[in-house]
């Protein structure tokens, strides 16, 4: 267990070097992309959270079955649809620089995950991923990646479900692994806290009228500094992402979806030119992987 750390900082490392490469702009665009982003309604959004639901049976009295019972009712409250689309607007805040991006979303449940995300009309990044692949291209930057199955047997499969979740505010075991310890904040709501790691922890907070997902945060230890990631579904349509290191604002960003569309045929545009070089399965995601089979998959 004490090589999680150095993993997650020698793969924190690698990443930061990439990202060099692509542009601060397309840093943030990606970062934000991938956070999560939440919904505006408009006319053409019809079935936001509107599934019937049933609060069925007891809560347990012990803590462990409690927890579990509070997270598959949260899970019950997860959207049902077969595809997703909309168009995103993202307000980011990196230290005393504002940076304001558009981006698009497309999903096709279980099966596909698109994004773009532009500035002025010029297309910073695109991003395709599947159960089984995850494809970037950057055309500002002329650089593309591929991560396959071939050589990430399970952690590509469970990318896709962490961002499908995320992105659709949605629960999931996946991403609330371990052991889970229930707890109330004073207005009533579930507190769900665990430890994935001796250096992870995390927590999510559910309504308790509508067992919905209201916040998830996470944090990472080592060597006695912190860093800390926030993620809140706002009532009002808006999220809000935080990242930081001992409590220093790194990250801030404000995000929101519009023109919604549910259940409408969709396409996930999405080619590379013959001139650009695509890199297949490169060191970082090797040491994800190493890191994901011994520390958050365990046999």
């Amino acid at each position: 267990m004490s090589q999680a750390p150095n993993l997650l900082r020698r793969t924190s490392t690698r990443l930061h070097r990439g990202v060099k490469a692509f542009g601060k702009s397309l840093c943030l665009a990606f970062l934000s992309g991938l956070a999560a982003v939440s919904c505006r309604p408009d006319k053409a959004d019809t079935g936001w959270r509107e599934q019937s639901f049933s609060m069925d049976g007891d809560i347990p009295a012990s803590t462990s079955d409690s927890a579990s019972f509070i997270l598959d009712k949260a899970m019950q409250r997860n959207i049902r649809f077969n595809t997703f689309s909309a168009n995103m607007d993202i307000k980011l805040k990196v230290d005393a620089m504002k940076i304001g991006m558009k981006g698009q979303l497309r999903i096709e449940n279980g099966e596909t995950l698109w994004m773009l995300f532009h500035k002025m009309s010029i297309e910073l990044l695109r991003l395709k991923i599947t159960p089984d692949s995850l494809w970037m291209y950057s055309k500002i930057g002329g650089m593309a990646s591929c991560y396959t199955d071939d050589s990430t047997t399970r952690l590509i499969p469970v990318v896709f479900r962490l961002c499908q979740g995320v992105l659709m505010q949605q629960t999931d075991t996946l991403m609330f692994s371990g052991k889970r310890i229930l707890a109330q904040s004073p207005k009533g709501d579930w507190i769900l806290n665990g430890v994935s790691t001796d250096s992870l922890a995390w927590k999510a907070v559910i309504d308790k009228d509508s067992y919905q997902l209201e916040k998830i945060e996470l944090a990472l230890r080592e060597k006695g500094r912190e860093i800390q990631a926030g993620i809140l579904y706002s009532k009002d349509g808006m999220i809000e992402l935080h990242m930081a290191l001992e409590k220093k604002t790194l990250l801030h960003a404000e995000i929101s979806y519009e023109k919604i569309r549910w259940d409408t045929p969709l396409t996930f545009p999405f080619s590379i030119p013959a001139s650009t070089q695509v890199t297949v399965n490169h060191g970082l995601l090797r040491n994800m992987q190493t890191l994901e089979n011994e520390y958050i998959l365990p046999e």
